[in-house]
């Protein structure tokens, strides 16, 4: 297990202080981390960590949205979950590309949802789904991290993407069309 400093470290008189990003850590391995730092030994430190899952920062329609969704999403995302021979990364990746999806087309009284509200139902969806399909506490312990780290950076490459190939692909059409127009003496 490694701790990584979220800041620099600070001393003090036979003191050593480090900031450590503890949020995305299980409670065991951030009390490890917190007593080593502290100590600077593998004495056991008299702090205490409690970690608390941070509250969702999504709005009441997005989260109506997740209550809407979260069976097809359930049924779309469950088989790479629920595989224990998939990687991680392919888990995250293939999970979130679900997820787009399901997502791309949804409406809110008869108007599109923003990107940025898309992209924070995506993440926090795929995240719940973890919760809930990954049954082995370890195996969910190793992917969350993973997850909480890489999933928004994931999502915004996947857009991108897909950006360009729609691009690409309405070119094509355009110039397809085009081609067929001048057969016919249309144009």
């Amino acid at each position: 297990m490694s701790c990584y400093p979220l800041f620099p470290s600070f001393y003090s008189p036979g003191r050593m202080i480090n900031f450590l990003r503890l949020d995305r850590m299980s409670s065991e391995s951030a009390v490890e981390c917190v007593s080593v730092v502290a100590e600077g030994s593998s004495q056991k430190s008299p702090i205490q960590v409690t970690l608390v899952e941070p509250e969702s920062a999504l709005t009441e329609e997005q989260k109506q949205v997740i209550g809407i969704l979260y069976q097809k999403a359930k049924q779309a995302t469950h088989s790479v979950l629920e595989d224990s021979n998939i990687d991680t990364t392919i888990k995250i990746t293939q999970t979130l590309a679900q997820l787009i999806k399901i997502v791309e087309y949804v409406k809110i009284n008869d108007k599109k949802i923003t990107g940025s509200s898309k992209k924070g139902i995506v993440i926090e969806l795929g995240r719940q789904l973890i919760k809930e399909i990954i049954q082995d506490d370890t195996l969910q312990q190793r992917i969350l991290p993973v997850y909480d780290l890489v999933a928004e950076q994931t999502l915004e490459t996947i857009i991108d993407v897909s950006q360009v190939v729609n691009t690409k692909m309405k070119e094509a059409t355009s110039s397809c069309m085009d081609w067929v127009f001048s057969l016919c003496g249309k144009h």
